[in-house]
């Protein structure tokens, strides 16, 4: 791509998708308008997100605050505080993987008796999403599953410690 910067024409709209939160918007008004292909409107959409950090007070401050949430101590606070909340004893915990344009995302959640829309006698409650250095996020899954194991005498369904985009779930052991 010959251009490193957003046209200065497209800059007001973009700006305000940025700030809206509105991303996959902001990176197709990128594409469309500079005519460029997706993976450079990506990139120039993260250059505009860094450069409205140093000149937008509240975006720095909304940055800041989500990238608190990529930490580890952030995931086994929220994981910890979601686990003893919840209405009654789970039977199980599950960590599963799961990915996106940005990377993986390690899904922990505890697994209640129940109808949900997922399966007929189960429900899966989400107690942490985890995103960032996937190395760190099966150490908090397992932590977790500890945690709810020596509470509760339950196990941690955690089929696969490395990034993959099986579909097994806990209850498919377990046919209603």
């Amino acid at each position: 791509m010959d251009t490193k910067v957003i046209r200065v024409d497209l800059l007001h709209e973009v700006d305000a998708l940025i700030l809206s939160g509105e991303t996959m918007r902001a990176i197709g008004f990128i594409k469309n308008g500079m005519q460029c292909r997706l993976y450079d409107a990506v990139e120039l959409m993260e250059a505009r997100s860094r450069e409205l950090e140093e000149i937008h007070e509240s975006w720095r401050q909304s940055r800041l605050a989500y990238r608190q949430t990529l930490t580890p101590g952030y995931w086994r606070s929220h994981a910890l505080t979601n686990l003893e909340a919840l209405p009654q004893p789970p039977l199980a915990l599950e960590a599963l993987w799961d990915g996106d344009s940005y990377g993986w995302i390690l899904l922990v959640n505890a697994i209640l008796p129940g109808a949900s829309h997922e399966h007929p006698r189960f429900t899966a409650v989400q107690l942490v999403a985890m995103q960032g250095p996937s190395s760190h996020m099966g150490e908090v899954a397992l932590e977790i599953g500890r945690v709810a194991q020596d509470r509760w005498k339950v196990p941690l369904y955690f089929p696969f410690r490395e990034p993959s985009l099986s579909e097994s779930r806990w209850w498919d052991a377990h046919p209603s």
